[in-house]
Formats: C-alpha cells, structure tokens, sequence
C-alpha cells in the first residue's frame, strides 16, 4: 500500500519523495530534454512552471512543440543534471557532495512540537504565512510565543542557522558548479535558483576561499555574468576583502588586472571600512565583519 504518512510534515516529505521519483522513473512524462548523451523524460508541468525558457520553448510552435522534444547542445550534461534536480526537488548537490558523509550537516526538522510546517523559503520572509512558522530559528508577528532570541517579524532575512544545514560543501570544485547554476539559473529564467546558488557559493567561500580553485571560479563568475549583475561578483568581492593575502597570488592578481570592476569595487570596500566612527562608537568596517550579507 505504500508509505503512511504519520504527521504533516511527513506527508510533505512522501510528495517531495513522489515528485522526485518523476524525474527519476520518467512515468507519465510528456516531454523529453536531451543533453550531450543524456536522455531525461520530463514533465512540463513542472519544468514549464518553473522555467520560462521550456515554457516559451513548448509554447511557440516548431520542432519542440509539435515533437515534444527540448535539444540542449550547447550546455554541459553534468550541469543540466544539477538543473533539473532543483526544478524537481527546490535543491541541488554537486557530484563532489551526494555521498560525502564527512561533510553533511544536520537535517532539517520537517514541523516543530505543535505539527506546524517549516517552510525554509529563501530569503525568509512573513508574508504569506498565516502559521508565522518559516524556520525553527524565528517566529513571524506573534508576540505571545516570542521567544528570547526569536524575531517577531522577518522580511527578506538571511537566516545562516537555516543556510548551514541546507548546504553540503563537497570539495572545492563545488565553487566553479555553483557559478555554472548562477549562470544556468539566468540563461534559463528559473525563479528563485539564482538566490539558492548564491547561498550555497557564498558558504564554500568561507570554506574554500584559500583553494586554488577560488581564482579560476571568479574568473568563470567574471565572464559569465553582466556588469550590472552583482550577486557572485560581490561575494568574490567580499572574498578577497576579507582575505587581503590572496593578492599576493598570480591568479588573483592576473583577475584584477583583467577585470577593472573588481579591482574598483575592492578599493571601495576597503575604503568604506576606514570610514571614522559613527554616532554610536562603531565604525561601519566592524558592523560589516559581523557578518556581510547580499540577500
């Protein structure tokens, strides 16, 4: 008869578990997205809902409507793979991470005492949660369960409790997959994935920001991404600020001699935290330390 369902959150966990399967098991599938060898039969309830680019795809006539049929020459099959878990799962581990069990963290509670559902949406916000629950770190304008520590109202928060167990950081090649999803996640109009990525890159720089393949990550997030699009450009940004001693590295040189925006936007940051004091006695370079966020 299959899995019962014991609580709300396990009844969420067996639908995440099903749809899941879909893409595993390709039952029912009316659609099919080819990449190098790869075959996937995929559903375009799913992957159209979540995509505008297979919803423009299988929208407009051609080849793709009329043979249900998506060819994506271009793009690295190991890429594509990752792309696909998250529209399937909201989540995705690099090949490095799937079976490192050194390197797991802790997994999420599913609902807290009362059976009240954990949502852990990125970037955590209130609106639209009438339980006030999104994670177990916080509480969203219910003043008679605060609780010490707890917020009363969250909007657009990054919560890093939530982040650390939502990220296997693998090894440092980790940090050139995740550039490649940033870029997959705007090549492919895939709403919420360029945020997701951003999380996961800004922990395995933290991790692996000493690595060698920190330089050769900035450069892909360098060029493939516009000027204008700040979100790995200022982590690696942070990064380096953070870490002055890479520039004693030829690669992280060789990046600021090729790449003017991120040697300016180092000088800028590194001005801002020589700014004097203000009203309350703390410079803005020691309320940054504490912990910068971009989300």
């Amino acid at each position: 008869m299959g899995n019962i369902p014991t609580t709300i959150g396990t009844s969420r966990e067996l639908l995440l578990s099903d749809i899941k399967d879909l893409l595993t098991s390709g039952e029912y599938s009316d659609l099919t997205i080819t990449c190098g060898d790869d075959t996937y039969k995929v559903h375009k309830a799913i992957v159209c809902k979540r995509s505008e680019f297979f919803k423009r795809a299988v929208s407009f006539g051609g080849k793709e409507t009329e043979d249900n049929l998506i060819e994506l020459k271009e793009d690295e099959p190991e890429v594509i793979e990752l792309l696909l878990e998250y529209l399937y799962s909201g989540d995705y581990n690099t090949p490095d991470s799937k079976n490192d069990e050194a390197v797991l963290t802790p997994s999420k509670p599913a609902e807290n005492e009362y059976g009240q559902i954990y949502s852990y949406e990125f970037p955590h916000t209130c609106q639209g949660h009438g339980s006030g629950i999104v994670c177990p770190h916080h509480e969203c304008e219910r003043p008679h369960l605060r609780r010490p520590g707890y917020a009363n109202y969250v909007n657009e928060f990054e919560c890093e409790d939530c982040m650390m167990t939502c990220i296997n950081y693998g090894t440092d090649a980790a940090l050139l997959t995740h550039s490649k999803m940033y870029e997959m996640a705007d090549k492919y109009s895939i709403s919420g994935l360029k945020y997701f990525v951003m999380l996961k890159f800004q922990a395995c720089c933290k991790a692996f920001w000493n690595s060698p393949m920190f330089p050769l990550t900035a450069h892909h997030a360098f060029i493939s991404t516009p000027e204008n699009d700040k979100g790995l450009r200022d982590i690696i940004t942070n990064t380096i600020s953070m870490h002055m001693e890479l520039l004693k590295k030829p690669e992280v040189e060789a990046l600021m001699l090729e790449f003017n925006g991120l040697a300016f936007s180092l000088l800028k940051e590194k001005c801002v935290e020589k700014e004097p004091e203000n009203s309350v006695g703390q410079s803005s370079s020691q309320s940054k330390k504490k912990g910068k966020s971009y989300f």
